[in-house]
């Protein structure tokens, strides 16, 4: 069992350990996952009855705020954006009067101005701003010192501290006579200012990388038009139920999946899929929540509702990969904890020892030199940059993505993804369109018409699932040919089927499938198919055999086999030539991936010529025929044990094998429900050229990540030295390390900008 919760206050990696250990320490919590970007946990439960309560105080014993989701599937995404823009408009709030406050300090400061009761109006005006707009940070440093923990709360604290009692200090020696020497009021109110002022650009950045899933779900409408009892009625969307009448105008988003019962329109799904067409509907269509309804008027059965929705389906997937992590970011998090102990130890010694060098010489300057290196250290030293490298970037790019059509499961498949060297691609429903037709019925049999052949073919196929099936079929009807009833249906996956059809054993399959049955074929059809095979088409042989030659009695049962026979039983009556057209941009796809260095390959099921004829069309070199769809598996685990990361791009049920044993099994998205969840990414669209648009973007997030994890570094390194010498005024340091967490957050954004398939 998961339960997911809303944080509020978190600022650093610091934070997000913080917490998820808070949360491991409870009794039943066997997982924890905080993330920064999205200011969300997910935990997992051991046991159910883990009370709600208990997750909301341990957050709150660290110094933080949390909700529970009372209902995390009803729990949409703009609500965590609506979220985000309050906890925005407080920090809008905060910042002002931060300004308000910090603004005179430093003129009158840095002017270098005065006059009676200066340094008395200069702490009137840094305690508000040191106790209310900075209060944040002292709750986090408190929480921290009672775990005896540090983190950014603690060096932020510490700082504005130091200089906010350095100069009451002073100011309380001039009360008596006492020259204490100057007051540092500015530094504390420059550092104050300018960290809520970074804090504010990064959270805004920060839910402009988040609106990708807003925006989705945006488009699903508050209410919708019902029939009930005869009469149109207008009702929350929360109202519908599987079964409900809606009815769709011009202009009209459609409030839940279901199925067109009347009317012609055309469907504009680009949000979800990343088409920008408009797809064509009629009865017995499949409409889904959240796309428009463009030209005609629709008559639609509910067919699922909230959660159910593809649309919900979609925002679930996406959150899930945002909230998982790559194993760079757990990395990231641990030098970050152990960061901030390392910079406390570090501007101590840089305070001693600007004392003991100064100190002899000027006890005032020494003083005034230790406290700045110390200000300054503890400043530029936040680990927010560090925090936010990584997740902030995933935020980002499966957002993105998901308005492309492109759906990760989870942020480890985004980083393997961009170390894809193979890519194998099944044939049917990939590169090409996935509707094969037939184009001809070739009779091998002089006793046998092809009525007769096609209407065999059409009975016998009617039980399958498999998508030759259905096109059989469709060509018997149009030929107004009707199936006939047929029974004892089995299934020979990936080469054919046979079934019981007016007292006669039909078998309908590959040259394959033939073979394996011991059925030899006579010449005449070895020469027909091997001609189809050349022009690209799919031979399927049709069968048949005596009952009285099949029917074998077993255990009580008579089941239908032909193993065993003699080639004189069966007679082969003919050939259905089947063809399916390639994808419009099927070889724009190969020619991508060979731009990126990645080699496709051609794995299918058919014969040898039709593969090498398409392979020939879109420029493949590498091509299995005549495969099973076990055999495509280990052609996988072969690759993989050669040193390749391999990619399987497929849709049918026989593809899940392949796609599961890949190291990115990607699986396009109207192809057989098992597909899709053994794929780790989802074309929505069945675009091939979606295939190589998802490796470049994964190789785009993981160097944006690992650019913003070598800078955030890079920065550090640079920066804390510099500032332990005393070459950083502690306004600068701020400055820096506000500016550092908002150039991650700006780099990462720079994902938004891939605009269509291959920028």
């Amino acid at each position: 069992m998961e339960k997911r919760l809303r944080i509020h206050g978190m600022h650093c990696a610091n934070c997000v350990q913080r917490i998820e250990e808070a949360l491991r320490r409870i009794s039943g919590v066997k997982q924890a996952n905080v993330h920064l970007a999205l200011g969300e946990a997910v935990v997992v439960l051991e046991k159910p009855d883990v009370d709600d309560t208990l997750l909301e105080r341990a957050v709150a014993e660290v110094g933080y705020r949390a909700t529970v989701l009372s209902d995390a599937e009803e729990t949409t995404r703009s609500d965590t954006s609506r979220n985000g823009r309050a906890s925005l408009q407080f920090d809008v709030k905060r910042l002002i009067v931060a300004t308000i406050l910090a603004l005179p300090v430093l003129g009158i400061s840095m002017l270098h101005m005065h006059f009676p009761g200066r340094n008395e109006l200069l702490w009137a005006l840094c305690t508000p701003l040191q106790f209310w707009c900075g209060l944040a940070f002292l709750g986090g440093a408190w929480a921290a010192l009672k775990r005896r923990k540090a983190d950014m709360d603690t060096l932020i604290a510490l700082s504005t501290l130091t200089a906010y009692g350095q100069g009451t200090v002073v100011m309380i020696l001039n009360w008596f006579g006492f020259s204490g020497g100057e007051v540092y009021f500015e530094a504390q109110a420059g550092i104050i200012l300018l960290v809520l002022l970074g804090q504010f650009l990064e959270a805004r950045a920060r839910v402009r990388a988040t609106s990708a899933l807003e925006r989705l779900w945006s488009l699903q409408p508050a209410r919708a038009h019902v029939l009930r009892e005869g009469e149109e009625v207008e009702v929350p969307i929360s109202d519908l139920q599987p079964g409900d009448i809606v009815i769709l105008r011009p202009g009209d988003r459609v409030p839940a999946d279901g199925e067109v019962l009347e009317g012609e329109s055309a469907i504009n799904e680009s949000m979800l899929t990343g088409e920008a067409q408009p797809v064509p509907k009629k009865a017995g269509d499949s409409v889904f929540a959240g796309t428009l309804n463009t030209t005609g008027a629709l008559r639609v059965r509910v067919t699922a509702v909230g959660s159910g929705t593809t649309l919900a389906k979609i925002v679930a997937l996406v959150e899930r990969a945002q909230l998982s992590r790559v194993p760079i970011q757990k990395t990231a998090d641990r030098i970050a904890a152990i960061f901030v102990p390392v910079v406390l130890s570090m501007a101590l010694v840089a305070a001693v020892g600007w004392l003991v060098w100064l100190g002899p010489a000027s006890w005032s300057n020494a003083t005034t030199a230790a406290l700045q290196a110390a200000v300054a250290t503890l400043i530029i030293a936040c680990p927010c940059a560090l925090g936010l490298a990584t997740p902030v970037a995933l935020v980002v790019a499966t957002g993105r993505a998901a308005e492309l059509g492109i759906l990760f499961r989870d942020a480890a498949v985004l980083e393997r993804a961009a170390q894809v060297g193979v890519v194998l691609f099944d044939k049917t429903g990939t590169l090409t369109e996935g509707r094969p037709e037939v184009r001809q019925a070739l009779t091998l049999d002089p006793h046998a018409a092809e009525a007769d052949i096609v209407s065999l073919a059409a009975s016998a196929e009617q039980n399958s699932e498999h998508h030759l099936a259905e096109t059989i079929i469709q060509f018997a009807r149009a030929q107004k040919l009707q199936p006939i009833p047929a029974t004892h249906f089995r299934s020979y996956p990936g080469r054919g089927v046979q079934a019981e059809v007016e007292r006669q054993l039909v078998l309908i399959g590959n040259r394959d499938l033939f073979l394996e049955l011991g059925v030899a074929l006579p010449r005449l059809a070895e020469l027909r198919a091997e001609e189809l095979a050349v022009k690209g088409m799919t031979p399927i042989l049709v069968a048949v055999a005596p009952k009285s030659a099949h029917a074998v009695a077993t255990g009580g049962s008579t089941q239908t086999s032909i193993r065993g026979f003699r080639t004189g039983e069966v007679r082969i009556l003919g050939i259905l030539a089947v063809a399916d057209k390639l994808r419009a941009r099927s070889g724009a796809a190969i020619d991508r991936l060979r731009d990126l260095g990645v080699e496709p390959y051609l794995v299918t099921g058919d014969h040898s010529h039709v593969a090498d004829a398409v392979a020939a069309q879109l420029g493949i070199r590498q091509v299995y025929a005549g495969v099973k769809p076990d055999q495509k598996a280990r052609i996988v685990a072969d690759l993989q044990r050669s040193g390749w990361v391999v990619a399987f791009v497929g849709d049918g049920i026989n593809d899940a094998p392949a796609l599961a044993q890949a190291d990115v099994g990607i699986a396009f998205g109207s192809g057989a429900d098992v597909a899709i969840e053994a794929g780790h990414v989802i074309i929505l669209n069945d675009d091939p050229l979606a295939v190589p648009a998802a490796l470049e973007l994964a190789r785009r997030t993981r160097r944006i990540i690992y650019g913003n994890l070598f800078w955030a570094f890079l920065y550090n390194v640079l920066a804390v030295p510099a500032a332990a010498l005393g070459w950083l005024h502690p306004m600068m340091a701020a400055a820096a390390m506000s500016l550092s967490s908002l150039s991650v957050v700006l780099n990462s954004l720079r994902l938004r900008r891939v605009l269509q398939y291959g920028l």
